[in-house]
């Protein structure tokens, strides 16, 4: 076949040429493409031509002449009396898919086309003027030495080419030019062409991943046969021909067989196709060779040789080289007339039976096209000419011309002129407003410079109007050697491998980049690191290092964006001035099984204990629960309770390692999307590691993956994730979650760096092995973790320095004292609280071998014995409390976790003591009461009130999650059921004084009737005391009441605010606020008359009389409040003042 098709390109001089000629001739062949593509190296302009004139973006998806009528310029909107035109233009570039290759030849922006404007030279556009320009199909056509034949490539993102109309042009537009033919006798003649034709139906993906679609099946159902018809007029008999077919067959429980014929000749027999094995879905098919016609019929029959009705062939693609003779048939033709034919001589092209208003086009460069004069005879048409290189002519009737598809008016941009941009944020027209606030939310808050652009820009200017992928990467390319401060990508958008959209789902809104391979989970990936690989022999194949840190938002609707921008917004805000130790705490989650799932989460903690001490970091591994059997199979219920309610409480990060797919962790269903879309953890979003598979296959046009919602719940999930969207290797898992959770505490990166930098990092690390592709970064890549910026230093243990080891018993008293510092140096100007976390020694575990591949040992952090806080002033804190009398004694270290917020610069501490050891119970008096607990209930509108519950004892009263048991507990006794809830969390200790602490719990909607609230607390020598209160609550009437006045934020530095709660929705009332310094004297009094019902917060801007401010101190205010029914509550409450 090889030296025939290469006779047949390059004449019969061909038979003469040396080897060396012979390699030369192989090579042009090899290049031979069509159309001829003429394209320099790659470099940027600063103006896109689209920044002038007025634009017109024209689809088209046939091979053709496209005329555009007076007519169709009205209907564009446009008024084409007042049109110039010599001054109308079109712009567009050649048609299929752009390089990936960096290094390759890509255009830049749009390109000038020549044209014909018929009638312009009257100076003026009239009802019988017209446009005319040559447009193109998607489809490329190349020479594959390989096979020997000529091979077709469609574009993968788009069957429409793109062309853009300027009728507004400043200069005069590109027109073709008519070119005359020989005037010599032709010394050569030629009457035959290599007609190319291809079929492939793009119909479904049947795995919802990768580039590759495929057309019509064949199975059983259609009796293991199938036959598709194609015409060939005129074929010339006996010549060799090329064919190709591409297959892909899928069997669930046999090897079996397929075979082609053509005209009912066995061209290719049994191809075998294997029996499916795990994540693999089918075999590919790929045959080609030679065949020749006899008639003008080519019949191509697939049959399917197999046992089983079920196992398939699915057809890919059929491509055919078939040598004709040149003929019209009253409709366009468009053929190739190669260098080889011309025969280094004048040569004639003759076309039988050639008639009609035909004209001759030369679109060899489909950019630069030309009118071709030629000759009729009464046989047909004489085209005299010669050439050294290929030649393609297009013949045309007038009447054939085509019209344009599809028009839309597009206005002026420039994202060519774009020279800085810290973060480039690329949404679609609907996100836009949505994009436009997260990039004005990091500039308030980290001066962080970013551009945002449509997509649809970028497509216009990068990849002429259609969406490649690799448009938008050569954009950001562009941006990236523009300048060295660009470092982020946020996508915002879902996009999917549905890039034609033609399962009809839309939400493509920005396209991934999709593995090549569809039907092989094993090599499959999508991924956005391609947009980010800019080094010059990069990106091919998706291959090669990221340069800069990317995210993806997958919103699929305004709904999902704004949610998505309000996330960002509550976790870059620091959250006011309460105990928020979640943001130095992490969860590693492990699945059953396999015991490597739970080493890598023990190799993962040691490495952050030595790199981040600070760290607080707990465990769940599901084999350490007691599984329960269902219809549907094993569960973990309680493990899936702690899991929720550690979200719900609050994790800086989760990690999980294990089994998982797009509806949840675990075969045990450890996490479902169903308990995923309830989570309601808004003011603790985590950040979520999952080393499992495609629990995040955000591509899949048809499903919302569990992942995608995890991000996108409004009310909670998490701020961001490091996760899959494919099947992964173990190894992989683990390899690349051990080396981001270094790169993350690394040298308190965690402080400084976002979350872009810290995935970019990983990946640069794992060498971006394909393997690691899969695992991609939703949400915003210029986030940081929600951590604290300052340390925590303890400088005495127990009024001594601290020692390596630390050794206190039960019952003793601790005092610690400590000072706040913002690199190593004390910050005297942090003032705020301390709360201190103590845990007891580290418990030891092992797991239950639920699943017989053997137990596994660890150790963790478990029980709590002191919460509390203390004031920081000037930096330096001092807390005492004491160690309770149930203590574990199991021989390791326990623990203090100190988290810190200066209530007025917004800042916030964290640190550890972990050279501690609780050994043996401390020589002290037993204390035999209880706590002292008193109670008292405030009436609320809507049948509702608030419970408020003080607690005194001299050892401390526990209210610790994990307290060994130990809880604040209330029996709510209503009239119809008896209800416990554990108060812990709603345990305020007070500030600077272990002994004390208070409940407020407020409840709504009661039935009517007695409610008995009774109260039950431990003291720290496991005394137990209780309380009750009976409240009978009648919907009529309402008790007045004052409760919880505090002021925020408190320390202050200028203004402050009082807050308060008072039941009475339906009076007005009066405030006065008289403050005391620390000797009693006045020094102030605020008045507020005639408040309105429902306040509940009154504005001070910290001025006294004669507008001076209160000196840094501590003061007393009294709070007093008097309604107009003369009811008059009187308390007292202290604040500070910094400066």
């Amino acid at each position: 076949m090889y030296s025939y098709i290469l006779m047949k390109l390059f004449g019969k001089s061909y038979l003469k040429y040396d080897g060396v000629c012979l390699i030369c001739l192989i090579v042009m062949a090899v290049l031979c493409v069509f159309p001829v593509k003429d394209i320099e190296a790659q470099s940027f302009k600063n103006e896109s031509v689209l920044n002038r004139g007025s634009w017109y973006k024209l689809g088209v998806t046939k091979d053709g002449i496209y005329r555009i009528t007076y007519e169709d310029l009205l209907d564009m909107g446009i008024q084409p009396n007042t049109l110039n035109p010599k001054k109308i233009s079109i712009y567009g570039n050649y048609p299929g898919m752009l390089p990936e290759n960096n290094s390759e030849g890509c255009y830049d922006d749009l390109s000038e086309i020549s044209i014909i404007v018929n009638g312009e030279d009257d100076g003026s556009f009239d009802e019988n003027d017209c446009i005319l320009f040559y447009g193109q199909n998607q489809v490329e056509w190349k020479f594959d030495y390989s096979r020997g034949g000529y091979c077709h490539q469609i574009n993968f993102y788009s069957d429409t080419t793109y062309y853009f109309l300027n009728v507004e042009s400043l200069e005069d537009g590109k027109r073709m030019p008519v070119i005359s033919q020989e005037q010599i006798p032709a010394g050569n003649v030629v009457n035959e062409f290599l007609d190319l034709r291809y079929h492939e139906n793009e119909l479904d993906n049947y795995y919802k991943q990768g580039r590759r679609w495929f057309g019509e099946s064949v199975s059983g159902v259609d009796g293991k046969t199938k036959t598709f018809d194609f015409v060939f007029r005129d074929v010339i008999a006996d010549s060799t021909n090329f064919a190709r077919f591409n297959l892909v067959g899928s069997s669930l429980n046999e090897r079996f067989y397929a075979r082609i014929k053509i005209n009912d000749k066995v061209v290719f027999d049994s191809l075998r196709i294997n029996q499916r094995v795990d994540h693999v879905f089918g075999y590919e098919v790929d045959v080609f060779g030679d065949f020749t016609l006899d008639s003008d019929t080519l019949s191509v029959t697939l049959d399917v040789l197999s046992q089983s009705d079920a196992s398939t062939v699915y057809v890919d693609f059929f491509t055919f080289n078939v040598w004709r003779s040149l003929r019209y048939h009253g409709e366009p033709v468009l053929f190739p007339v190669y260098a080889g034919q011309f025969a280094d001589a004048v040569t004639s092209v003759f076309v039988d039976d050639a008639y009609g208003d035909l004209t001759l086009f030369d679109v060899s460069n489909s950019m630069n096209p030309n009118v071709m004069e030629f000759s009729m005879f009464p046989g047909g048409l004489e085209l005299r000419m010669s050439s050294v290189i290929d030649r393609r002519f297009l013949l045309v009737d007038s009447k054939d011309y085509l019209n344009v598809e599809s028009v839309m008016k597009i206005d002026n941009q420039n994202l060519h002129s774009i020279d800085y941009a810290e973060m480039v944020i690329v949404a679609p027209t609907v996100f836009m407003s949505q994009a436009r606030e997260i990039a004005a939310i990091h500039e308030q808050y980290d001066g962080l410079n970013s551009v945002v652009v449509d997509i649809e820009k970028v497509y216009n200017e990068f990849s002429t109007g259609t969406p490649d992928v690799s448009g938008l990467r050569n954009f950001l390319k562009m941006i990236y050697k523009r300048t060295d401060a660009f470092k982020y990508l946020l996508l915002f958008g879902r996009g999917n491998s549905d890039y034609k959209n033609i399962l009809g789902y839309g939400v493509n809104f920005i396209p991934p980049y999709e593995a090549w391979d569809t039907y092989n989970e094993v090599i499959s990936y999508v991924t956005d690191d391609y947009f980010g690989m800019f080094g010059e022999n990069e990106g091919l194949d998706c291959d090669g290092d990221v340069e800069i840190g990317i995210g993806r938002i997958p919103a699929v609707d305004v709904e999902d964006a704004d949610a998505a921008v309000r996330k960002i917004k509550r976790y870059i805000e620091t959250s006011g001035y309460g105990n928020e130790m979640w943001r130095t705490s992490m969860m590693f989650v492990a699945d059953d099984g396999a015991r490597d799932y739970a080493r890598t989460c023990d190799y993962m903690e040691r490495n952050i204990d030595t790199l981040c001490p600070a760290m607080n970091i707990d465990k769940l591994y599901e084999d350490s629960y007691v599984r329960q059997k269902t219809s549907s199979g094993y569960i973990y219920p309680e493990a899936t309770a702690d899991l929720l309610e550690s979200i719900e409480n609050g994790k800086l990060i989760i990690s999980y390692v294990g089994h998982g797919g797009v509806k949840g962790l675990t075969a045990e269903q450890l996490l479902l999307d169903s308990d995923i879309v309830k989570l309601s953890n808004f003011d603790k979003l985590t950040f979520m590691h999952t080393g499992t598979c495609e629990f995040s296959k955000f591509d899949d046009p048809t499903f919302i993956s569990a992942g995608e919602k995890m991000f996108s719940n409004p009310n909670g999930g998490a701020i961001a994730m490091l996760t899959t969207t494919r099947p992964t290797q173990s190894s992989d898992n683990s390899i690349l979650s051990r080396n981001f959770f270094t790169v993350l505490f690394k040298q308190n990166a965690i402080r400084d760096k976002c979350f872009g930098d810290f995935v970019r990092e990983t990946k640069k690390i794992c060498n971006s092995r394909p393997g690691y592709l899969c695992y991609v970064l939703l949400g915003d890549p210029a986030l940081k973790f929600a951590y604290p910026s300052h340390d925590i230093e303890i400088t005495s243990f127990n009024d001594a320095p601290v020692n390596e080891l630390n050794v206190v018993k039960a019952m003793e008293n601790v005092n610690i004292k400590g000072v706040v510092n913002d690199y190593d140096i004390h910050d005297v100007s942090f003032n705020g609280y301390v709360y201190v976390k103590m845990f007891d020694n580290k418990s030891n575990y092992s797991t239950l071998n639920n699943e017989g591949s053997g137990s596994h040992d660890y150790s963790c952090y478990k029980d709590v014995l002191f919460e509390g806080k203390a004031t920081i002033i000037d930096g330096s804190f001092d807390i005492s409390f004491n160690i309770p009398r149930s203590v574990n004694f199991q021989g390791n270290n326990a623990r203090i976790s100190f988290y810190a917020v200066d209530t007025v610069r917004d800042v916030m501490a964290n640190g550890c003591f972990a050279d501690l050891f609780v050994d043996g119970v401390a020589d002290v008096n037993i204390d035999d009461s209880g706590p002292e607990i008193e109670c008292e209930w405030t009436d609320m509108p809507d049948s509702g009130g608030t419970l408020s519950v003080a607690f005194y004892d001299p050892q401390g009263v526990m209210h610790y999650d994990s307290s060994i048991g130990r809880d604040v507990i209330l029996i709510h006794e209503s009239p119809s059921e008896v209800v416990y809830e554990n108060l812990n969390s709603n345990f305020e200790p007070a500030a600077d004084d272990f002994t004390r602490g208070s409940v407020n719990k407020t409840f709504t909607c009661l039935e009517n009737g007695l409610h008995r609230f009774t109260v039950k607390a431990w003291d720290t020598h496991d005394n137990v005391s209780e309380k009750t209160i009976e409240v009978v609550v009648d919907a009529a009437v309402i008790k007045p009441r004052l409760a919880r006045v505090i002021n925020t934020p408190n320390p202050f530095n200028g203004d402050t605010y009082f807050e308060f709660d008072y039941n009475k929705t339906d009076v007005s009332f009066d405030v006065t606020i008289e403050i005391f310094d620390v000797i009693g004297r006045k020094v102030a009094k605020l008045e507020y008359p005639n408040l309105p019902s429902g306040t509940n917060s009154l504005y001070w801007d910290g001025n006294v009389e004669g507008g001076a401010q209160l000196n840094t101190g501590v003061y007393v205010y009294r709070f007093i409040l008097k309604d107009v029914e003369n009811n008059v509550w009187i308390t007292n409450q202290r604040m500070m003042v910094v400066k």
